[in-house]
Protein backbone atom coordinates (compact mmCIF):
# COMPACT_ATOMS: atom_id res chain seq x y z
CA UNK A 1 0.00 0.00 0.00
CA UNK A 2 1.25 3.35 -1.05
CA UNK A 3 2.18 6.05 1.90
CA UNK A 4 1.41 9.42 1.04
CA UNK A 5 4.00 12.38 2.58
CA UNK A 6 1.12 15.28 3.77
CA UNK A 7 3.87 17.45 1.86
CA UNK A 8 2.76 15.87 -1.21
CA UNK A 9 -1.11 17.00 -0.39
CA UNK A 10 0.03 20.45 1.71
CA UNK A 11 2.81 22.13 2.92
CA UNK A 12 0.60 24.15 4.46
CA UNK A 13 1.39 27.47 3.26
CA UNK A 14 -0.85 29.73 0.90
CA UNK A 15 1.91 29.45 -1.68
CA UNK A 16 2.68 25.67 -1.59
CA UNK A 17 3.51 23.31 -3.97
CA UNK A 18 1.16 20.42 -2.76
CA UNK A 19 -1.58 19.59 -4.59
CA UNK A 20 -3.92 20.83 -2.33
CA UNK A 21 -2.08 23.63 -2.37
CA UNK A 22 -2.40 24.19 -6.06
CA UNK A 23 -5.98 23.46 -6.40
CA UNK A 24 -6.49 25.76 -3.49
CA UNK A 25 -4.91 28.97 -5.49
CA UNK A 26 -6.69 28.13 -8.27
CA UNK A 27 -10.35 27.95 -5.97
CA UNK A 28 -9.52 31.13 -4.40
CA UNK A 29 -9.22 32.92 -7.34
CA UNK A 30 -12.03 31.87 -9.28
CA UNK A 31 -14.04 32.57 -5.87
CA UNK A 32 -12.52 36.26 -5.83
CA UNK A 33 -13.83 36.58 -9.19
CA UNK A 34 -17.46 35.48 -8.99
CA UNK A 35 -17.19 37.59 -5.59
CA UNK A 36 -16.03 40.78 -6.76
CA UNK A 37 -18.56 40.35 -9.73
CA UNK A 38 -21.28 40.01 -6.98
CA UNK A 39 -22.66 36.37 -8.20
CA UNK A 40 -21.75 35.16 -4.90
CA UNK A 41 -22.26 36.78 -1.53
CA UNK A 42 -23.07 37.09 2.33
CA UNK A 43 -23.33 33.07 3.94
CA UNK A 44 -23.48 31.76 0.43
CA UNK A 45 -19.73 32.34 -0.04
CA UNK A 46 -19.10 30.55 3.09
CA UNK A 47 -21.34 27.41 1.81
CA UNK A 48 -19.25 27.84 -1.76
CA UNK A 49 -15.71 28.31 0.09
CA UNK A 50 -16.56 25.00 2.21
CA UNK A 51 -17.61 22.79 -0.70
CA UNK A 52 -14.63 24.01 -2.41
CA UNK A 53 -12.28 23.16 0.36
CA UNK A 54 -13.79 19.68 0.91
CA UNK A 55 -13.67 19.06 -2.64
CA UNK A 56 -10.40 19.88 -3.41
CA UNK A 57 -8.64 17.87 -0.40
CA UNK A 58 -10.75 14.98 -1.33
CA UNK A 59 -9.26 15.37 -5.39
CA UNK A 60 -5.84 15.91 -3.70
CA UNK A 61 -6.17 12.80 -1.80
CA UNK A 62 -7.42 11.20 -4.89
CA UNK A 63 -4.57 12.44 -7.48
CA UNK A 64 -1.89 11.66 -4.95
CA UNK A 65 -2.85 8.18 -4.41
CA UNK A 66 -3.73 7.75 -8.23
CA UNK A 67 -0.35 9.03 -9.19
CA UNK A 68 1.41 6.47 -6.71
CA UNK A 69 -0.27 3.59 -8.18
CA UNK A 70 0.31 4.17 -11.67
CA UNK A 71 3.85 4.50 -10.66
CA UNK A 72 3.60 0.85 -9.56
Amino acid sequence: MPTIAITEITEGTLAGAGVFDKLMASVTAHLTDQYSKGRITGAEYANVYLGAVQAAMQQSVSFVLGEQQAEM
